[in-house]
């Protein structure tokens, strides 16, 4: 019978994770805990039970740029595995296979440790016999089954609804814009409204629409302090143009933002200057709202009448962006 471990109540995780992976680069079989509920686990090519010969099968890894290690994938096809997983969501190839990235922390360390593994679901009562080495047992419910879908290039359809929702799969493929400034409660919060007004009016949608239809626009702060207000000014200046901000809450600009960012656009040189410094990670294009223009100023403290001028400004910048980004 194999050894079981519940790694929630476990007093060295870490532990259990590195005996899990020295049993499956053995070759041997393990039971680990998935977000789909608990799954046999074996590592890629190793054989496999008999038994499981003719059940359905997952490739499983732990790095999203480890599809280009299983066949002809496009590069839009890894662009969207990047942007999907880890998550709940499968993809299953036309020649019946299915590659997955699990979002469950422990399973996932285990593979960055072990390397790409075949996974195949636990049906029924499980009997756990000689051929399974351990089990590692997470006692909190699944969270659901796994959405399967069928991907061609940047073309998506679900195959079998589960636990991540179509919606939800279209606003993580969303081109993400975010906006910087300094405390995000003037300058870039106006700029996300009005870009979002903007675009929102060329693709004749509303803005609560923008996700669905490809766009998540946000914006945050190098210095930010979580959830402040935005300045009273700044609200009051976006009323005029019929843009209500004013439950908008600031966001430090930390490493996981600034990562998934598409356009990273800038109210200064020294806010783009600021978060390459800090982050190795920054993906996206960077742009400075007002090009050649320069810098934009800092309307804090200021009367209503320089909020306005600042407001005006951001608006003609957004217009100009979102024509030569190409949004419309």
């Amino acid at each position: 019978m194999p050894v079981v471990h519940h790694w929630r109540q476990a007093n060295n995780p870490e532990e259990i994770a590195r005996l899990a992976a020295e049993y499956l680069m053995a070759g041997r079989m393990v039971v680990l805990p998935t977000e789909a509920g608990p799954m046999i686990a074996v590592r890629a090519g190793a054989p496999s039970l008999q038994t499981l010969a003719e059940s359905p099968r997952l490739s499983v890894f732990a790095d999203p740029s480890r599809v280009i290690d299983f066949g002809d994938v496009t590069p839009d096809e890894a662009a969207w595995c990047g942007r999907i997983w880890p998550s709940g969501v499968a993809w299953r190839r036309d020649d019946g296979s299915a590659l997955w990235v699990p979002a469950h922390p422990l399973t996932n360390a285990i593979l960055t440790l072990a390397g790409p593994l075949e996974f195949y679901p636990v049906t029924g009562e499980p009997a756990w016999g000689d051929e399974i080495a351990l089990v590692i047992a997470d006692d909190q419910p699944a969270a659901g089954a796994l959405t399967v879908v069928r991907l061609a290039d940047r073309n998506w359809s679900v195959l079998q609804p589960g636990m991540v929702s179509g919606e939800s799969i279209r606003e993580k493929l969303a081109r993400q814009i975010l906006f910087i400034c300094t405390g995000n409660t003037c300058r870039s919060p106006m700029a996300e409204a009005l870009f979002k007004q903007e675009l929102s009016l060329r693709l004749g949608c509303s803005v609560g629409e923008l996700p669905a239809r490809g766009y998540r626009v946000r914006s945050a702060g190098t210095s930010a302090a979580p959830n402040d207000r935005p300045t009273p000014e700044a609200v009051e200046v976006l009323l005029e143009w019929n843009v209500d901000h004013s439950a908008h809450r600031s966001t430090p600009a930390g490493a996981e933002l600034v990562a998934s960012a598409d356009d990273l656009i800038g109210m200064t040189r020294n806010h783009l200057l600021t978060v390459l410094s800090r982050y190795p990670v920054v993906r996206g294009s960077l742009r400075l709202l007002c090009g050649a223009e320069g810098d934009l100023d800092d309307p804090i403290g200021g009367s209503p009448e320089v909020y306005r001028a600042c407001a005006e400004t951001i608006r003609r910048h957004v217009n100009r962006l979102i024509t030569e980004m190409g949004l419309t």
